[in-house]
Parts: structure tokens; C-alpha cells; sequence
């Protein structure tokens, strides 16, 4: 996979407030923005280029887009799904691009999402293993098909 993450034409908080229902909620406040970007392990580039943009010190709303890595970059989408509040999240390789220390992160603010929200999150690592809701492991087996055995249940 070596597409680059897409964005739209818009500043970095518009990205990440991006198909929230309500982009003007207490949701998607700089504050729990900032919150969500931490827990992820976001890199000081990032939350440094959100303080300028939201203090009015930016010329180009687009220069984020030039400034970050692939895996800022795609961290931002996974920040974006969480931001968003859905009903569901189904996430393809959520940790591409990122190092070991950020992929754990990623999959606990997903494991304390599912926890505070009670809803279902697919997701595969790098190694493709599946993770689902409240299921460690999902496994897949020869024919393709993924399997959930009942020790794996919470």
C-alpha cells in the first residue's frame, strides 16, 4: 500500500473535523482534538502545526499538507474517525507507516473508544492480524474466511 492518505483542499482542523455531523460540538473542540492526537501518539509536528492554525498563524491553510510524514499523515485519518464519533469504524491497516511504539497506541485509544462507546471496530496490523470490538483476535482461516472462537469473547 503506498498511496498517500487523501485530505481535502482545507486547513488541518477542517481535515480532521471532516464528516463529523457536527463540526461545531464540543466533539471536535481543539481541546479533545488535541486529546485524541496525544492518545494516538501524534508527533510534536502535528500538534504544533493544529496550535498555529488555530491561533490564525498560518499564510497557507494547505503547507501541513506538505509539511508532514506518510505516517502523520495517516495517523490523521485514524484521528479523524475518532473525532468523528461513528457508529462504526472498519479500518484497514490503521497502523501503516507507523512504528511499534504509535501502533500500540493506536490500538488502545481504539480498545478505550470501544470500551467508552460499546460499538465495533475492524481493524488489521501491519501483519494483517484483525482486531474486532470486543474480540483480541479475530483469526482468518485457510479458506479466507475470519473466525472467532469463544475463548477469544470478553
Amino acid at each position: 500500500c503506498t498511496a498517500e492518505p487523501m485530505f481535502i483542499r482545507r486547513g488541518l482542523l477542517a481535515n480532521l473535523r471532516f464528516g463529523h455531523k457536527s463540526p461545531d460540538s464540543d466533539d471536535c473542540s481543539v481541546e479533545r482534538i488535541k486529546q485524541v492526537l496525544e492518545k494516538l501518539g501524534a508527533s510534536a509536528k502535528v500538534l504544533l502545526l493544529l496550535d498555529h492554525e488555530n491561533q490564525n498563524e498560518m499564510q497557507d491553510p494547505l503547507v501541513w499538507q506538505h509539511a508532514l510524514s506518510s505516517s502523520d499523515k495517516q495517523l490523521l485519518h485514524v484521528a479523524r474517525a475518532l473525532i468523528s464519533n461513528p457508529d462504526v469504524i472498519c479500518l484497514h491497516k490503521p497502523t501503516l507507516y507507523q512504528s511499534n511504539k504509535v501502533a500500540h497506541k493506536v490500538f488502545s485509544a481504539l480498545r478505550e473508544f470501544v470500551d467508552q462507546r460499546g460499538l465495533c471496530v475492524s481493524a488489521s496490523d501491519n501483519e494483517n492480524k484483525v482486531y474486532a470490538g470486543g474480540i483480541e483476535r479475530v483469526k482468518k482461516g485457510e479458506d479466507g474466511h475470519f473466525q472467532i472462537s469463544a475463548e477469544d469473547l470478553h
